[in-house]
């Protein structure tokens, strides 16, 4: 029996109504329904824009830079930063994390700080590549010391990179000279405290080994390929990776992902909330616009902070948004609720139907409070 195709009618409901990021998926491996999915209202329950990726419905997107290796070859040290997703700045011909911290903003780009620091030149001059490799080849043998005189305490713990990984997460793994002198490794300490430090040498370990191989490209004048990495993490952890060209500028990619999943709509992109988490810039596509009934932001501002915040957003938004269904944001300063610009900052805001602030938690503080 043969099957008939879809007709255009049946194909646009079967889009309207197909998860998002199933649909997203479509999108990208069938070319010939991109301009019908474009024309197909897109309906989001969460949008977060969270710092350098996005979330969408509780689907993870995020973009890193990863070296090419061959499949034998994959040092431990790039194995746990492809575990991470790559990295998150864009790298020289060497391999080497670029210094330069200024940003670049392109057309439709939202710049969400107050106001960009100028990073001044340090007028560092670096060590000969010699010297620098000889370096790292003596931090190395320190790590790999002191990782010994433990092991012969406690024995050797082999860790997965999935507790390396959580381990840096939660950590600070800050490791010297100075700090190995002060802790004095002997059987007294307890056996956590000693796993945690093994971790942290095999981290440092790990990262020194990064910058030696960087160091050796330069000296040997060896240019690896890379590659961007683009991460998708569901809600229920299922992970799936694909890849692409690194050009040397990683917001070409960041700004490629959201014009491929927001960019070139028919009409203004429903969106229930909108969430706002420490992010720096946001690369939306030209001309986007966002229907959205609830924003919050996930960030220690202050009411006059806020008010920049969303005039910054307003471009973007659709003007059926206002009034609100809700806003919320959080202050982490008392004063906050008993400053003038409460009053002063709500009445210049858009008007809502609701609006809550929260504050952590303070014995003999204010409680969070909903102002109707």
């Amino acid at each position: 029996m043969n099957s008939k195709p879809l007709t255009y009618n049946c194909l646009e409901s079967v889009i309207k109504h197909t998860d998002l990021n199933k649909r997203l998926q479509l999108k990208a491996r069938c070319s010939s329904i991109k301009q019908l999915e474009s024309n197909v209202p897109l309906e989001i329950d969460t949008l977060d824009f969270y710092g350098d990726h996005l979330v969408v419905n509780g689907t993870e997107y995020r973009i890193g830079v990863i070296q090419k290796w061959p499949n034998s070859q994959v040092p431990n040290y790039a194995k746990l930063e492809l575990m991470n997703g790559g990295c998150f700045n864009d790298l020289n011909e060497f391999g080497a994390r670029c210094s330069d911290e200024s940003v670049d903003l392109m057309p439709g780009d939202i710049d969400m700080m107050k106001k960009r620091p100028r990073y001044k030149d340090p007028r560092i001059i670096p060590n000969p590549v010699d010297i620098d490799i000889a370096e790292k080849e003596e931090n190395i043998k320190f790590y790999k010391k002191e990782l010994e005189k433990l092991r012969s305490v406690w024995g050797t713990t082999i860790f997965s990179f999935d507790e390396l990984k959580e381990f840096k997460k939660k950590n600070d793994i800050f490791y010297d000279k100075h700090y190995a002198n002060r802790r004095g490794y002997s059987a007294n300490n307890k056996e956590q405290e000693a796993l945690d430090v093994q971790k942290k040498l095999i981290l440092n370990i790990f990262r020194e080994k990064r910058k030696l191989q960087c160091s050796i490209n330069k000296r040997d004048n060896i240019h690896p390929e890379f590659l961007v990495l683009l991460t998708m993490k569901s809600p229920t952890g299922e992970k799936r990776v694909e890849y692409g060209k690194y050009t040397g500028k990683l917001h070409d990619s960041q700004k490629g992902l959201l014009s491929f999943i927001l960019g070139d709509r028919s009409c203004s992109v429903n969106v229930k909330k909108l969430i706002l988490s420490n992010e720096s810039v946001i690369r939306v596509p030209i001309g986007l616009k966002l229907k959205i009934q609830e924003l919050e932001i996930i960030s220690d501002y202050d009411l006059t902070r806020f008010e920049v915040l969303f005039n910054k957003l307003k471009p973007i938004l659709d003007e059926s948004s206002i009034p609100l269904r809700s806003l919320e944001f959080r202050s982490i300063r008392v004063k906050d609720f008993n400053h003038e610009a409460n009053n002063t900052t709500l009445l210049r805001t858009p008007k809502v139907d609701h609006f809550e602030l929260k504050t952590p938690i303070i014995k003999g503080g204010p409680h969070p409070f909903s102002l109707f």
